[in-house]
Order: C-alpha cells, then structure tokens, then sequence
C-alpha cells in the first residue's frame, strides 16, 4: 500500500512471527508483487476501498490472510456483448491475440515431446501400454497408459488423472466403456498430479517460482495437455482428427485453455468445471489451482469457452450459470448441438464423443 500510494487505507500491525525480510526481499517481493498483478505495465489500481484483513507476509499469504485480496486487486473483467457472427469474430481475435501475447504465450509454440513405450500389456482384445510423456528432451516426465484396440485409426480420450494413474482402474474403465465404442483411452498425469511435485504442503513455493518465470501451475499443465495430444496424434491407431480432452475440476480449466490453443483437439469434457477464475492472488478457495496471467484484463472463463466453438464442448456434472453465455454464443453461431450439458455419467459422455449415430448391437454401442 506505500508503494502506489494507499497508506490510508492499511493499519499494519507487526507480529512476531518466523518471516524475517531483509530489504533484498522486500524489493524482491515488491517486484514480483508488481510482475504478477499488473504486468510491470499500468499503475496498479486499487477496486475496493477500505481494506480489512490482516496480512503475516504479501505476496504469498496465508489463505485466511488473503481471503479478501482478489476484492481488491482483480481488475474488472470486461462485459462482452456477442450478438451476431461478426461480434463473435472481433472478439475472438482480440482474445486470441491476447492469449498469444500474454495469457498462454509459451503454449502456442510446437512442443519439443515424445511418448516413450516402457511396457506392453497384452489382452485378448486390446493392448495397455505404459509410457511416460517427456517433455523439453525429458526435462519434465509424466506417467500415463495408453489402452487401445489394435488395427485401424479410432477417436481417443485423453483423461487428465487427478492422481496417481492406476492401471487396474483404466483397464476395469476401458473394458467396461471405451472398448465397447471403440475408443482409446490415454491416461496421464499432469504437472501437480501424480508423481509430480507441487505436493500440498509445499505447493505455494512452486507457485511463486513458477510466477517468477511467468508460468502458473494452469499454464504449465496447459502445455503438458498439449505435448500430450500432439505425440499421441502421430501413433497409427489414433485419428488425429479424433482427440478429446477430459478434465474435471480444476484440470477442466487446464484442458480447456489447451483446446483454445490447440486447434487440432476436437473437443473438450468439462466436469465439475467452475465458471470464473476466481482472482489473480493464491486465495483459499483457489490456491492458484486455476490462475492465468493477465486474463481478467480481457474475459473470464466463459469467453475463453466459447473460443472453442464450433468444437464440442460437453459440460459434465454441475452446471455452472456462466456457461449460459456460452451456450447462447453456440447457439447463435448455429451449433447448439455442439454444446451439451449433462450427468457426469461416463456412458452417456461418451457416447457424446462418439458423435452418435449409434448402432445397437445387443449390449454392445458401436460408433460410426
């Protein structure tokens, strides 16, 4: 607050406490402070006025020390009004050249990724393999399985694991409905799941360091959703023209900041996905899990959805209000049946994925 100026409107109280600052890391932290909330570019712009909470250390608070930041730092997010094709398109170059420039610079550059074998899993009907998704010459490995019927090129699900991968799991999950509607499935972890870091105790100092070398923990798992559906699309059992991405959560924020970048992705399954960034500081109900650079600036969450149209989006699970707007946009654009809601019921999402025709076979769902 003495920094641009506000001193009125902050009591500080100092406590003892085991954060000790010496004047490197106050101007360290300022800087960053400065980087992280305006981009080292416009003054920044106090929104709310007075400010009570009580800070122990800024920038990168105790969740209850920090539960009112975003009120006052988050810029106002633009109010778009889309109301025929030409508006949509002025707004998606705007948005588009803002992501490329400032959101999500790094995920619009080719992937330097391979997919390595480690092992193969032979079934009767179809094959598992293990790999490990290698990124920037294996600088960062992610774990997954890849299930899939051999023979000729068919539509494939990447599944961003939450956790550990579990082989059994995914062979129980494929047998029961991806083999049935001849699917593949590819399971990976992402950065911050799995045998990754960013563990919970720790996570803050990923994400400061990761924000010092403008990434988040979003803009990283954005480029893994990437390296992953552009190495998967050269395998010979995979129509390349074939790939959704299926998130939940917070991973649903990630997988679909990937398919705004990554054209070639065909679609997207949002489960449980919220529908706003809920603010630029590591608050409690947000721990950066979801944080973007400079993306309030231009939008929220349901402008960056509609980017992806006339793709499919399938918004699985709870429904969120502000995907109202982005249906409307879909359905103005004459796609409507682009955008589904419904259950989170793996069945029924995929026979979405299958884009129906559906042929019954006894119990067996074929897709066309």
């Amino acid at each position: 607050y003495k920094l641009y100026g506000k001193t009125d409107n902050f009591d500080v109280k100092i406590w003892d406490q085991g954060h000790g600052y010496s004047d490197n890391i106050w101007n360290t932290e300022n800087d960053w402070m400065d980087k992280w909330l305006r981009a080292g570019k416009d003054p920044l712009t106090i929104y709310r006025d007075p400010f009570e909470t009580t800070l122990t250390c800024f920038p990168d608070g105790e969740p209850d020390d920090m539960k009112n930041t975003e009120e006052v730092f988050t810029v106002p997010t633009p109010v778009w009004t889309v109301n025929n094709k030409q508006d949509y398109e002025a707004m998606r170059t705007f948005l588009m050249d803002k992501m490329q420039k400032e959101i999500i610079k790094t995920a619009f550059r080719e992937p330097d990724a391979g997919l390595a074998e480690i092992r193969v899993d032979k079934k009767d009907e179809y094959l598992t393999e293990e790999v490990a998704l290698k990124i920037d010459n294996g600088t960062l490995v992610h774990k997954g399985f890849f299930l899939y019927k051999p023979g000729g090129a068919r539509k494939t699900v990447i599944l961003i694991s939450p956790r550990d991968v579990n082989e059994s799991y995914l062979q129980e999950l494929y047998e029961k409905d991806y083999l049935p509607r001849d699917l593949n499935l590819y399971c990976t972890e992402v950065t911050g799941t799995g045998h990754n870091p960013w563990e919970e105790g720790v996570g803050f100092v990923y994400d400061r360091f990761a924000m010092l070398t403008g990434h988040t923990r979003t803009s990283l798992r954005v480029n893994d959703i990437i390296a992953a559906a552009k190495t998967l699309s050269q395998k010979k059992v995979v129509d390349p023209a074939g790939i959704y991405v299926w998130g939940e959560g917070k991973l649903a924020v990630a997988a679909m900041y990937a398919a705004v970048a990554d054209s070639n992705i065909a679609g997207v399954v949002l489960e449980n996905v919220q529908d706003k960034h809920i603010g630029i500081t590591p608050v409690k109900e947000s721990h950066c899990y979801t944080a973007v650079f400079n993306i309030l600036k231009y939008g929220d969450i349901p402008q960056v959805a509609s980017l992806l149209w006339p793709r499919k989006i399938i918004l699985a699970g709870e429904h969120k209000p502000g995907y109202d707007w982005t249906a409307g946009v879909y359905a103005m654009l004459g796609a409507s049946d682009q955008f589904v809601k419904m259950s989170s019921s793996v069945p029924e999402i995929l026979d979405q994925i299958c884009d129906r025709d559906l042929v019954m076979a006894g119990k067996m769902v074929l897709c066309e």
